[in-house]
């Protein structure tokens, strides 16, 4: 695997989550929920009331936030990012990010923060740091370390109005959160102290390598064909197959990309940034990675938080991009999800990480030299 090294400090989440997951998924999923009810306990401060209020967007039985973003911002969702914050800390070897952050760290800026839990363990482990952290949805705990501070923010919105600049930018998990990916990169330089640090991860399209019995491919392909997915041009007539491609064209229509897209370093150079790194990780999805015991609780991670994001990532965009219907959509979802669980499965996630550094102005002079 390759070497990650990261830097920052975690609290000590990622024990309960290695003791833990030898439990069913219903039991890991339980256990997720309950770390951000113990952050709601041991925080400080109040977030504002109208932080704390909820959207009540629904559509097609789930939760959003406005009627544009694809993802919802209900319960489910919510224990799904709440999972996915695990897996992060377990991947980085309980660390926060990927970059090198000094202890004398003054601000930091957590895009698109979901639940606040990273948010929340930053302003843990830099106490005199000010940490700011935005999202579409006020989602956020009741109760946070005073030096955290959570806005409801859409940051597509040009210029970014937070009065002083940062030192470091966070932006974790927001494929198809921007249809212009280049203005957000600029506005990050724009919004960060010369020297300062962008670090961009995601997590891309799952892919299965497996392949099942000869004696149950056909009866595979026959059951994954639905009135929606038969016209579908695709040699790989799996579900896994069929979800990703769908969900591509879906998006495709909707102006955005959902995979590693916008890691490109191309489009951070051109934002000025100096590419500091850049880092892939294929990760197992389910325990079938016996090499070490990292590799099998980071598979069984993967493998409940993609089974619970199957349809919060897909129901709106292929029932208003594609035309599909609901039935349609959750029909698909079990056919991936029985395949993802199957014996024969080997299925993979590629994690993806790039670090972006503003130059300082003498850096920048003997670049024109």
């Amino acid at each position: 695997m390759s070497d990650l090294s990261p830097r920052g400090g975690s609290g000590g989440m990622i024990d309960e989550v290695e003791d833990n997951f030898d439990a069913p998924p219903d039991d890991a999923m339980s256990i997720a929920s309950s770390d951000t009810d113990l952050a709601d306990q041991s925080s400080t401060r109040s977030v504002t009331g109208s932080i704390f209020e909820q959207q009540q967007l629904i559509e097609n039985g789930r939760r959003y936030a406005n009627d544009t973003y694809y993802m919802p911002n209900d319960e489910v969702e919510q224990t799904r990012l709440s999972l996915t914050h695990r897996g992060f800390l377990r991947l980085l070897d309980g660390n926060l990010t990927l970059s090198h952050i000094g202890i004398d760290v003054k601000r930091i800026l957590d895009v698109g923060t979901g639940t606040g839990e990273w948010a929340i363990a930053m302003g843990d482990r830099y106490p005199h740091a000010q940490i700011v952290a935005t999202d579409l949805s006020p989602i956020q705990p009741a109760y946070v370390p005073p030096n955290v501070e959570f806005e409801v923010d859409n940051v597509q919105n040009e210029p970014w109005t937070y009065g002083e600049p940062f030192d470091f930018i966070h932006m974790r998990n927001l494929k198809g959160s921007f249809a212009d990916w280049g203005s957000i990169y600029r506005e990050a330089y724009r919004n960060l102290q010369p020297g300062g640090i962008l670090e961009v991860s995601e997590i891309g399209p799952f892919r299965v390598t497996g392949s099942p019995p000869p004696d149950q491919s056909q009866h595979n392909s026959e059951r994954t064909a639905t009135p929606s997915t038969t016209h579908h041009d695709s040699p790989d007539t799996s579900a896994c197959a069929i979800y990703n491609a769908v969900r591509k064209d879906a998006a495709s229509k909707a102006g955005i990309t959902i995979g590693l897209e916008h890691l490109d370093p191309i489009l951070l150079r051109e934002a000025d940034f100096s590419i500091q790194r850049e880092l892939t990780v294929n990760l197992p999805v389910g325990p079938w990675d016996t090499s070490d015991a990292k590799q099998q609780i980071l598979g069984k991670i993967a493998l409940v938080a993609i089974l619970e994001m199957l349809e919060g990532t897909s129901i709106r965009m292929l029932t208003r991009e594609l035309g599909w219907q609901v039935k349609e959509v959750r029909e698909l979802c079990m056919k991936v999800q029985d395949e993802l669980t199957s014996p024969w499965a080997r299925a993979v996630v590629p994690i993806g990480f790039i670090i972006g550094r503003k130059m300082t102005g003498a850096e920048a002079g003997q670049n024109e030299v």
